[in-house]
């Protein structure tokens, strides 16, 4: 086999494998959409039944657990907030999220206001432990 002929192989195999790749991607986003879909309906069951948690035998135990989550909606806001708040030390060019979310936790554990500019919302998702 010459070198063209080698390169060509290898081209037609490249180009195989970034085409599975991208079916792959795609099959993975639409699983992805469908687990979402299935989360929110197996976590409103559950708590439409008030149940904390679900076991089914060879499979596992689901369970409810939520997390708090923060998003910076306006981060010269929040900038301001933070450093009229004493907690500029927070601040850097970019402010890490789960340093703002434990910021947050603990600003609304001590009932504090949370900063401006930050949107807060609690996601709640079952989680699953084999057997």
């Amino acid at each position: 086999m010459n070198e063209q002929q080698h390169l060509t192989k290898l081209g037609i195999k490249l180009r195989q494998l970034l085409e599975e790749k991208k079916e792959l991607e795609e099959a993975t986003k639409n699983i992805n959409t469908e687990i979402d879909r299935l989360q929110g309906q197996f976590v409103e069951a559950m708590q439409i039944l008030k149940l904390k948690n679900f076991e089914i035998s060879d499979i596992g135990k689901f369970f409810l657990h939520s997390s708090l989550y923060s998003k910076v909606v306006n981060k010269e806001i929040l900038f301001e907030d933070l450093r009229a708040k004493d907690a500029g030390d927070l601040i850097r060019e970019v402010v890490n999220p789960q340093t703002l979310r434990a910021y947050v936790r603990e600003q609304l554990e001590n009932s504090n206001t949370i900063p401006a500019g930050v949107e807060v919302f609690t996601k709640t998702v079952v989680h699953m432990r084999s057997v």
